[in-house]
């Protein structure tokens, strides 16, 4: 880099003015494009906390449902009465007005709403307003004043989610309403101006955590808080925890958001004191960007140097004047667009004189050519023509290179994914692509990436598929392994399904048989005695053999090899038949099973295996209803599809339980009575066998149906 004498300003000069008008004119595009909206964001709300923060009284006050409020008056909604009561405190309290924070949409029928008609008649009084989802307003009540009354609540909100600005009007379906803050100033001094579709940026001093406010429970519980209403505009609305009004905005301490009622309150702080934020015009920011641009210009022509602290001078002076131009004038000058300008102008300055390229260049291009193994006898070449070819021998190198390393990726049965530092996807094999179902990227991998030095594989469930992801990193950049796992994941949940079997469900039986057989061994018993244990040894053994056969058909089921023929039937008949052999057990409990049958509902099945379905179905109705209770069976026809639907009245399923009812071995907790958890498991794969479905509503304390849907014949 070579240092310019300082004696050739003047001709220096006209190549100074040019490069900062490029330097302006870039700026000014990127400033136009809002690529620089996020630093002007920023920096605005930095310098909105920086200054104004000597603590003045504000003409302003909320009255606040808190949770304290709530704990003691109960929860929300309020009932109109207890709203009154608020309203007609403020202006007992000599409030200048009482601008309320609730929608009072709803017609209410007690006499609250008398109550807080006479509230509002008695002061000057403001009511909130809303867009509805319908794109209309959401009004008060007309008994309350309705459009007359009425100021939208809604504030600007930015991509970041900060709300910096409000509109003073906003229209919908032909009727245009006023801000809450703005018309609430104006019921104190009419000669603010409203301007329609006036943006309005208030700096929001007091910040809303800083707005004098009183419990509503305080508020109406003593008399001791009139003299803050006194001459004030109060706000009254909620601030308890979860009441979902909240703002985040510039002031704000800390990254919560704010009550809306506060954010309110604030913001008519600011209008009453002349206290709105404005912006240069496009004009002055341009004129202003350009004398940035050509500072460092000046400055390089006579230190030789862009000096960091010379320039770091220029930046810090710009801050200075910007929190002095908002301090004193409430003017908010464009300073991230400034420093980029500087930056920029900088950047123009240094590519125009760097005369090293050519010599950096040189030593890049050797510095490759040795990393792959190509060096050459005379060094680098000297001619465009000589370093062109050598960078086509290393662009072959590096296809060839690529080209190997895509074969082994396309090869591989385990997908890769590899991203850059900016999170953007350099590399994936297709077996990535096919085992994710779509394209996965760096998000999709967000929370194993942040997992640091922890465990970092997951087992995803993609399109029926259990895939195990590998998290690595690689510098700034990452690296995401994928194996389809769902084989050993089945095989661990057969291993643990059997496990379960022999471990749990098999050990009560087996423990009844061996301890008949030691009292048979140890005791002399009579023969009847003999006959009774000997019935129940065999009774045991025969529940032993059902649980095993049944635990098996549900494997053969599920693995597609059960070998039953299927034939075409009639499911009415069938279901008939099945309700004849169950009457008995419904009428040892008293209980009425009641038919609904519709006739030549055919489908193609195994008789054997849907008499399983009807009877577990049933015989669960019967087994959970009470005594005297009724069963309700229905077979019908819907769409193509035949529909077997049983309903009891007891005590029903509760929501949590009911995704996991048709796993083996699940059982509802708090269930009485014996079962191995296998039935409705039974029925599922039957169901899903003769390729339909089966599914379950239930309402805890009035009873479930279980539905089966099957494919009908013609």
């Amino acid at each position: 880099m070579t240092i310019e004498n300082s004696g050739s300003g003047s001709k220096s000069l006209p190549r100074e003015v040019g490069l900062a008008a490029v330097a302006t004119g870039l700026t000014a595009v990127m400033w136009i494009a809002g690529w620089t909206a996020p630093l002007d964001r920023s920096a605005g709300d930095a310098l909105l906390r920086l200054t104004n923060r000597t603590r003045t009284d504000a003409p302003v006050m909320a009255v606040v449902i808190d949770d304290v409020s709530i704990a003691a008056r109960g929860p929300l909604p309020w009932p109109r009465s207890s709203v009154a009561e608020l309203v007609a405190g403020g202006h007992r309290a000599g409030a200048a007005a009482v601008a309320l924070d609730l929608l009072l949409v709803e017609a209410g029928h007690d006499p609250g709403d008398l109550d807080l008609e006479s509230a509002l008649g008695e002061g000057r009084s403001l009511l909130a307003a809303a867009i509805g989802r319908d794109g209309g307003w959401l009004l008060p009540n007309p008994r309350f004043g309705g459009s007359e009354r009425a100021a939208h609540v809604h504030a600007e909100v930015g991509p970041d989610g900060v709300a910096r600005t409000i509109v003073a009007t906003k229209q919908a379906h032909g009727l245009s309403l006023p801000a809450l803050s703005l018309a609430a100033a104006r019921l104190i001094r009419p000669e603010i101006e409203l301007q329609p579709g006036e943006v309005l940026r208030p700096d929001f001093r007091p910040a809303p955590d800083e707005v004098l406010r009183v419990s509503a429970t305080d508020f109406l519980s003593s008399r001791r808080h009139d003299h803050l209403a006194a001459g004030r505009l109060v706000f009254i609305g909620v601030t308890a925890t979860g009441s979902g009004d909240r703002l985040i905005v510039p002031t704000d301490a800390g990254p919560a958001p704010s009550p809306g009622v506060l954010v309110h309150a604030s913001a008519a702080a600011s209008i009453l004191r002349d206290r709105l934020v404005r912006s240069p015009g496009s004009g002055w920011t341009v004129f202003g960007l350009f004398l940035a641009a050509l500072a460092p210009q000046v400055l390089r022509t006579r230190n030789g140097a862009f000096r960091p602290l010379t320039v770091a001078a220029i930046i810090i002076a710009i801050a200075a004047a910007a929190v002095a131009a908002l301090e004193l004038r409430h003017v908010l000058l464009p300073a991230p667009i400034l420093v980029v300008g500087i930056i920029v102008s900088i950047v123009l300055r240094e590519g125009v004189e760097s005369r090293d390229a050519q010599r950096e260049s040189g030593r890049l291009l050797e510095s490759l050519l040795r990393h792959h193994d190509r060096p050459r006898p005379s060094g680098v070449p000297k001619s465009s023509a000589a370093r062109l070819t050598a960078l086509r021998d290393l662009q072959t190198a590096v296809l060839q290179q690529d080209a190997a390393r895509r074969t082994l990726l396309d090869g591989m049965h385990d997908g890769v994914v590899m991203w850059d530092s900016d999170g953007q996807t350099a590399v994936v094999n297709p077996a990535a692509v096919r085992l994710w179902g779509a394209e996965p990227g760096r998000a999709d991998f967000a929370d194993l990436e942040a997992a640091g030095g922890g465990d970092r594989t997951a087992v995803f469930a993609r399109h029926g598929r259990e895939i195990a992801v590998e998290v690595f990193s690689i510098g700034d950049r990452g690296m995401a392994l994928l194996r389809d796992v769902t084989a050993e994941r089945e095989l661990e949940r057969k291993r643990r399904d059997m496990q379960r079997l022999v471990s749990h469900e098999l050990k009560t039986p087996l423990a009844s048989i061996a301890g008949f057989g030691e009292t048979l061994q140890r005791y002399e018993l009579t023969a009847d005695e003999q006959h009774r244990v000997a019935s129940l040894i065999r009774g045991e053994s025969l529940r032993l053999g059902e649980m095993v056969a049944t635990f098996l058909d549900l494997e053969r089921l599920g693995s597609g090899q059960f070998t039953d023929s299927t034939e075409t039937l009639d499911l009415g008949a069938l279901v008939s038949q099945r309700l004849e052999i169950l009457a008995e057990a419904a009428r040892a409990r008293r209980q009425t099973i009641a038919p609904k049958i519709e006739a030549d509902v055919t489908v193609r099945a195994a008789a054997t295996l849907l008499a399983r379905v009807v009877d577990n179905l049933v015989g669960n109705a019967i087994k959970y209803s009470p005594e005297g209770g009724v069963v309700e069976v229905s077979v019908s026809r819907t769409d193509g599809r035949a529909i077997l639907a049983v309903t009891d009245h007891g005590a029903g399923i509760p929501l949590d339980a009911q995704p996991r009812l048709f796993e083996r071995f699940y059982r509802v907790p708090g269930t009485r009575g014996a079962g191995s958890g296998l039935g409705l498991a039974v029925a599922h794969e039957i169901a899903t066998w003769h390729g339909g479905c089966i599914g379950v509503e239930s309402v805890v304390g009035q009873g479930s149906t279980f539905t089966v849907r099957l494919p009908a014949e013609e």
